[in-house]
């Protein structure tokens, strides 16, 4: 189990934002991390070790390094796709299951793995000779994988707080997304709750060019009808033997294994068939002082049938207050499922003595578990996602799902809960299942469409997501047994017969399990999960409730109404599945805001900044850290610039390849460069020889719009204008001025370098400037070069502006600090320490302390 994380495109080489992603994940992998960085494709991972402890840490690459994985799961079957790959030639050289990833992708392609591999996962693999970048996902989306793509920009990861470190993306909430929210507390895929960040579907997978930051969205797997239908002795026995088989693999482990055992018949066959494989297997059980809502007894009843190490846990309201911040805190997307907070308390008792947990998701919707299956109707398509039935018994009438699983709301309540802003935006928005609309038009049988719909939706965008973050929070992997995709396929075409008679669920997994449950067990009727959430609400989270209700307009939540809900509650109402996932959602928001953003990617006098016009990136440095060429680009230069400094930075480029450019002095006239996407333009230090460099750098801006990468580097004694009347540089004015024009807008990521270490301006003319153009957005990059410069720095932005101080020192006689929007951050350590380091460090910071 790991969390991975990923960048592509020009952000590629900062290796800080790629670390602040990775580290974000570190409680999905405690045990190690790694990173592979890569002009245009940058990779990370977390690693909990579960299997070959020894080696396996990640990124993994095949024999010759042309292919990178980095990867998030469990590969069950890897044992024998191993001892097939071997003897096909390919050469292993650990245990681990990862490593099946790149060589069965160099046997068998991308399609053909994933066609091979049964577990659970998401990985990031690159093939450096084709340079592309496959995402994928699980079939039944046990591992979550986010990422965001728009225009030159392509990053992903396993959490979204994790993406949401990139400082491209805009924190800003989708109202389609807290529409759907508000109707069923979670948010379905492909959307999350962040405009321009979508969850990647379960059994699909993206494939991505680094050149372009385009990608392609592939179904390499679907939920299928079959006609074939076996007896009912024989389907017996087939699910039983799926089952077992299914256990059997989740039971791999180089590290102590439990399970999360309810008391239902689910959780019972998963700890019967562990015992009987294992001998002796831990299992773990949570209880409620409430009688009504508690199923321990059951539980210690299949724990003392099997022997097992049994630990339970009692979870009362006070908990449920304590576990509230760390549960919204791990959850990393919205979801009001109540049990997330008991799962939490769970998790972490339960990683005191085991590293992996199998647990029950996936069965009541292969076997037609839930109660409100018998009410489902037969609608073929999720478009008609909400629906409403009236009834007197509710103040919103009864409202479900397809599936026929109860809603929170109603649209009118819904749009009663928006802000007006955000109904305004919602009018112009649909839902769009249209995904799901092949799927369940296959199934003919009303429960079958019924648990396709749950399958689809609620199972990985809830469900699974509790599981999975829950248990991660923990740092210990979880595991569905009843999540096999070869059992997923032939339990969902079970006639319905063989699942549900009259008042009895999953008929025929009693059956197949009859010999080993015992009888009180086999026979129990389905039990829904319940909390006292009601009684809590009013209790123990009433403050909570209450502290939510504040105005937050941008989080699209009306406060009167949302106050108006609350009032209705306490006075003897029942809102509470609704309140609580208002509430989970608002102190979710806050949290998002207050994440910390990594600032934008910044090279030492290599990189002025990275514009988009028309797509096309223009930067402004020395070539110090060269700009990634195809093997067939055509290079124009400057003629000024030498021939040789190109050949020493592109070797692979022939001569007729390096193309010289023609330029006059007065910026009128520009050598016609013929189109092609892949051209590069590059020049050094010619503007300093322009009598209008301002006007041959239009002259450039016009080209580019047309071709590849402007690679120029700025005379500083030109285009530094050190006159606190004006504390903009020329060049600012221009880049300015030539993005607000009719064809442009000014990309909201855009951030510009501004080099102050000429002896022309003081140290006090160079924080009136900083502070000026920190004031319009910009991030500013001092490169400050004594210590007592550093100190005078310091003691001036005291005057303009309150900041926190989190520098990373580069040697003895260098500091760089970030000034962005009035806070002083931290910019990337790129220079090694010498060996008094961190005694330096310490000195440095005690000074600073003192002087401050």
């Amino acid at each position: 189990m790991c969390g991975i994380a990923g960048i592509i495109g020009t952000e590629a080489r900062n290796r800080v934002l790629l670390d602040a992603m990775r580290d974000t994940l570190t409680h999905r992998g405690p045990d190690s991390s790694g990173t592979v960085q890569l002009p245009r494709v940058a990779l990370a991972a977390r690693r909990l070790k579960i299997l070959d402890l020894e080696s396996g840490n990640q990124p993994i690459r095949n024999e010759d390094g042309t292919v990178t994985v980095v990867f998030n799961g469990e590969i069950y079957n890897h044992k024998a796709l191993r001892e097939e790959l071997s003897v096909a030639g390919h050469r292993f050289q650990t245990r681990t299951d990862t490593e099946v990833l790149v060589h069965g992708y160099e046997q068998w392609g991308i399609a053909g793995l994933l066609e091979r591999i049964v577990g659970m996962f998401a990985f990031a693999l690159y093939d450096h000779s084709s340079n592309r970048v496959y995402l994928a996902r699980d079939r039944a989306g046990e591992k979550p994988l986010f990422y965001y793509a728009e225009g030159m920009q392509f990053a992903f990861s396993s959490e979204l707080q994790s993406l949401l470190r990139c400082p491209f993306i805009a924190r800003a909430v989708d109202p389609v997304s807290l529409s759907h929210y508000l109707a069923l507390h979670y948010v379905p895929s492909p959307r999350t709750m962040i405009r321009n960040v979508h969850k990647l579907v379960p059994g699909h997978y993206l494939t991505v060019n680094p050149a372009t930051c385009s990608y392609h969205d592939t179904c390499y797997w679907s939920l299928s009808a079959q006609s074939d239908r076996d007896t009912y002795a024989i389907a017996t026995e087939r699910v039983r033997s799926l089952i077992t088989q299914s256990v059997e693999s989740c039971l791999q482990a180089d590290v102590p294994v439990g399970i999360f055992l309810s008391g239902g018949i689910d959780s019972s066959i998963l700890t019967g068939i562990a015992a009987q494989k294992m001998g002796s297997v831990s299992t773990f059980s949570i209880g409620f002082p409430e009688s009504t809502f508690d199923e321990s007894p059951l539980a210690h009843q299949v724990a003392d049938a099997f022997s097992t190490r049994h630990s339970h846990f009692v979870f009362s309201e006070l908990d449920a207050l304590a576990a509230l911040a760390p549960v919204i805190a791990a959850m990393d997307e919205p979801c009001g499922d109540q049990a997330m907070l008991p799962t939490y308390l769970l998790a972490k008792e339960a990683s005191r003595s085991v590293k992996v947990v199998l647990s029950g998701e996936g069965a009541d919707e292969l076997f037609g578990g839930y109660d409100y299956y018998p009410r489902a109707r037969a609608p073929f398509s999720l478009e008609r996602l909400f629906r409403r039935r009236p009834s007197p018994q509710s103040f919103l009438g009864e409202i479900t799902t397809t599936s026929g699983f109860p809603l929170l709301t109603e649209k009118v309540m819904r749009s009663a809960l928006m802000t007006e802003e955000f109904r305004q935006e919602l009018e112009g928005g649909t839902a769009d299942f249209s995904r799901t609309e092949g799927a369940l038009a296959q199934f003919r049988d009303p429960l079958t469409r019924a648990q396709a719909t749950d399958f689809l939706t609620w199972l990985p965008d809830d469900l699974l997501l509790k599981v999975d973050r829950m248990t991660m929070a923990a740092s210990i992997e979880g595991r569905a047994p009843y999540l096999d995709w070869h059992l997923i396929e032939y339990a969902i075409n079970l006639p319905h017969r063989y699942k549900a008679r009259a008042t009895l669920s999953k008929v025929i997994l009693r059956e197949a399990f009859r010999d080993l449950l015992p009888q009180n067990i086999r026979e129990r009727p389905k039990y829904a999960f319940r909390l006292p959430v009601t009684h809590w609400l009013r209790t123990a989270l009433r403050e909570e409730l209450l502290g939510s209700s504040a105005v937050v307009q941008e989080d699209g939540i009306d406060a009167s109404a949302f106050r108006s809900l609350i009032d209705r509650h306490l006075a003897g109402e029942d809102h509470a599945r609704l309140l609580y996932a208002i509430m989970v959602y608002r102190r979710w928001f806050e949290r998002v805001r207050a994440l910390p953003a990594t600032p934008s990617i910044v090279f030492d006098r290599d990189t002025l900044s990275t514009l988009f016009i028309q797509g096309k990136g223009i930067e402004i440095g020395a070539l110090h850290h060269p700009l990634p060429v195809s093997p067939k680009a055509t290079v124009h230069y400057v003629d000024r610039f030498s021939v040789p400094g190109l050949r020493q930075h592109y070797p692979e480029l022939s001569a007729e390849q390096l193309v010289p450019v023609s330029i006059v002095d007065d910026g009128e006239t520009l050598s016609t460069i013929p189109d092609g996407s892949q051209d590069f333009v590059i020049a050094n230090h010619f503007l300093e020889h322009c009598e209008d460099p301002i006007g041959t750098l239009l002259q450039f801006f016009r080209v580019l719009r047309h071709h590849g990468h402007l690679y120029l580097s700025i005379p500083e004694k030109r285009f530094c204008s050190f006159d606190c009347k004006r504390p903009v540089t020329p060049l600012l004015h221009l880049i300015d001025d030539h993005l607000k024009g009719p064809e442009h807008s000014r990309e909201a990521h855009y951030r510009e370098w501004v080099n102050h270490t000429s002896p022309q301006a003081s140290t006090a003319e160079k924080v009136q400037i900083a502070h000026s153009l920190a004031q319009a957005g910009y991030s500013i990059h001092f490169h400050v070069w004594t210590q007592e410069e550093m100190f005078e720095l310091l003691r001036l932005l005291r005057a303009f502006v309150d900041f926190e101080i989190e520098a990373f020192l580069r040697n003895v006689n260098e500091c760089v600090f970030v000034l962005v929007k009035g806070k002083l951050v931290d910019e990337e350590m790129r220079i090694s320490w010498q060996s008094e380091r961190n005694a330096f460090k310490q000195r440095i910071i005690a000074q600073l302390v003192h002087r401050l």
